[in-house]
């Protein structure tokens, strides 16, 4: 009688907790007969999975099973073969893998094993991911979210363990990187290239107001990059001469207030000419037109 549901009844149900055979008597009025019947019961399957652990975002983590024959994980994220036994996992957030163990019999059990990943804060970097500066030119970088830094290489920065530091007139297109430990070991990497361009670039605005309104006053060179300037010039429309001057620095902070010897100079359009070197010496020359607008 172990394990059926009932023993008067012709059809039972039958779970025994092992290889059992049954026998079943039947009689009427007249006779009696019995037959058999075996019941196999397969070896159960006890799954286990091994590999919970806390880590950095990112480490690789081994996970196993043991049980059975055959073993599927879920999900499969970050897993190196979701049908090994032992599988490499590379987390990034916590995740819990669930495996199937199945026996060569199609008998089946799960297992579950949990991976925590540490909290590390995000790091921002300003500019990112580069940024164009002119030769000549310095650049700050400006980092957020961690305690430490730690800047690599440390060529032309003034500080390469401070959170902003600067680079100081680099002469080539850079990388630079950024290494943050947190207090648990994990070590996060971020970068930004600052490419520096060697051709100066000088511009002239297209118009200008010198209307007093602290908005567009004067009609300045705008200069990236090394450029010395030998004149910048400024006709008006019969030819005659404005404005010049040879001073990079007054060409490019006071430039011209649209007077002429203390007389205020109509709209309309003006004529320019600048002409300098680049930093190796070769001539840069502008020429073109502006408007003055009152």
């Amino acid at each position: 009688a172990t394990g059926l549901s009932c023993t008067n009844c012709a059809s039972p149900f039958a779970s025994p907790a092992a290889t059992t055979t049954y026998i079943v008597t039947g009689n009427n009025s007249c006779f009696t007969s019995f037959d058999t019947i075996m019941v196999t019961v397969n070896p159960a399957v006890s799954a286990s999975a091994f590999g919970g652990i806390t880590v950095c975002p990112g480490d690789t983590v081994q996970l196993s099973a043991s049980g059975g024959e055959t073993y599927s994980w879920s999900p499969e994220t970050g897993l190196d073969d979701p049908l090994s036994q032992n599988p490499l996992a590379v987390v990034t957030g916590n995740v819990t893998y669930t495996v199937l163990v199945s026996n060569q019999f199609g008998c089946t059990d799960t297992a579950s094993v949990t991976v925590d990943v540490f909290f590390v804060p995000d790091i921002t970097i300003t500019p990112y991911p580069d940024t164009t500066i002119y030769l000549g030119n310095s650049v700050m970088l400006v980092a957020t979210g961690a305690s430490t830094y730690s800047w690599s290489p440390p060529l032309y920065l003034d500080d390469p363990n401070s959170s902003s530091p600067t680079s100081v007139l680099p002469q080539d297109t850079i990388t630079y990187y950024l290494t943050f430990i947190s207090a648990e070991g994990c070590v996060l990497i971020d970068s930004v290239t600052i490419n520096v361009k060697w051709d100066a670039l000088v511009l002239v605005p297209s118009a200008f107001s010198p209307n007093a309104d602290g908005r567009n006053d004067l009609m300045r060179l705008i200069v990236r990059g090394i450029f010395t300037l030998d004149h910048f010039y400024i006709y008006n429309r019969w030819g005659q001469e404005v404005y010049s001057t040879g001073n990079l620095d007054e060409a490019t902070q006071s430039g011209w207030d649209g007077k002429f010897k203390n007389t205020v100079q109509p709209a309309g359009v003006y004529v320019y000419l600048v002409t300098g070197a680049d930093h190796e010496g070769k001539t840069v020359q502008l020429q073109g037109n502006f408007t003055l607008v009152r």
